[in-house]
Order: structure tokens, then sequence, then C-alpha cells
């Protein structure tokens, strides 16, 4: 794009839509985690120059699923709302997930249909030291008013 001022033509570059601090909200994944169980390695690195974070999940030393992370800088919301959206596909199912900052916290949800209902899920990182994290995932049956523990497991940085 070209841009005319005083008469001269001077090239203008567009912002760099990765440039704000949301994208460096996931920075803390980069690497090799181990869950404390070793059951689970996920390998995790930044993508599409920064702008996205790639999972690949292994279970018992093979490829289980693939995830990407991307943040939406909100050019093509309406409200121009910024969120994470969280891809995961794995072998025959395919989840995606909605993020929402709360209190500080980038927690993404999803939308489930359980024992003949809706439940809603959310999951979140949480970095517990310089080389370890924990995973929480909860459960609603009653559109987020109260949360029940699902799962909270542990990973160490492996590299």
């Amino acid at each position: 794009m070209f841009l005319s001022i005083g008469g001269q033509i001077k090239a203008q570059t567009a912002p760099d839509p990765c440039a704000n601090p949301e994208t460096a909200s996931f920075d803390f994944q980069i690497g090799i985690w181990v869950s404390n169980d070793g059951k689970q390695v996920h390998e995790i690195s930044k993508t599409l120059d920064g702008c996205a974070i790639e999972e690949v999940w292994k279970t018992d030393g093979k490829v289980t699923a693939r995830a990407i992370k991307s943040f939406d800088n909100g050019n093509h919301d309406k409200n121009g709302e910024k969120r994470w959206y969280y891809t995961w596909a794995g072998r025959g199912y395919h989840q995606l997930w909605q993020g929402r900052k709360e209190d500080g916290v980038w927690r993404f949800y999803r939308d489930w249909w359980f024992n003949g209902g809706p439940m809603l899920s959310r999951t979140y990182w949480t970095p517990r030291g310089a080389n370890s994290l924990e995973r929480t995932i909860e459960q609603s049956l009653d559109g987020g008013r109260t949360w029940r523990l699902h799962l909270k497991d542990a990973f160490t940085k492996k590299r």
C-alpha cells in the first residue's frame, strides 16, 4: 500500500497482526512437556510467524492429536472482539474451543451434549514455575453457574 505525504509517495506497511501482548499469552507453553504419569507428551511450538501455536499430542509414543491455538485480532468480528481459538483434531474427532479472558486468565470453552442434555466444558493452563504447568478441565451442567473438576494433570518441561 502506498501513501502520499506532501506530494511524495511512500510505502506504507500494514501493522503486524501479531504485534500485541495477547499473542504472547501462551508463550509459557512453548517446549516439550511430559505428563507426570509419563503417558502424554505435548510438543508445542509457535508457527505462522508467531501468530499461532501448534501442539502435537502423543500418547504412549504415538501421535494421537494435533491442535492449533490462534489469536483473532478482531478485524472480522462485528464488535471487534479479540479472542483466542483452539482447534483440536484427532483420529475421527474434532473439537473447536473458544477463548475468553476472565480475571486475567484465558480459558477455552466448548459446548457438549452429554447424557441427553447440554454440558459446558472449560480448560486452561497454569504455569507452576519455569519447568512445570498444570492443565485443568472443568464441566458445568447449568450453563456455567457452577463448575466441577473433571481433570487436573501436571506436566514437566523436557526442553
